[in-house]
């Protein structure tokens, strides 16, 4: 059975457009390079903040790139801790934010 998160993670991983514009960049890779910042929604709702994006290259050419989703939705990647991004053909994916589990008291028996 689908949850929700999972129809979400899958939305997003095929429907992620990216436009990469610029040159430079300090990731050590000599190539172009540029910066990748976009809006994640799903349903026309921007989805919830803290949920992670990542690109990952479809040749050896490109890095894997990351962010996190802000509370409206927005993102911003970066490789390496830089804010500039290979230029290439990616994958996306989103993986939501992890929900910390509450952990049942043990019962009291009197």
């Amino acid at each position: 059975m689908h949850n929700e998160s999972d129809t979400l993670i899958n939305f997003a991983a095929v429907n992620v457009l990216v436009v990469i514009l610029g040159c430079g960049g300090d990731t050590g890779f000599t190539g172009p390079t540029g910066t990748v910042s976009g809006k994640v929604t799903f349903k026309g709702a921007s989805v919830p903040g803290g949920c992670s994006v990542v690109f990952t290259g479809t040749t050896k050419t490109e890095g894997v790139a990351t962010g996190t989703v802000d509370s409206d939705g927005t993102y911003k990647l970066s490789e390496g801790g830089v804010a500039k991004v290979r230029v290439g053909s990616y994958v996306a994916t989103l993986t939501p934010r992890r929900r910390r589990r509450r952990m049942k008291r043990p019962s009291r028996n009197t």
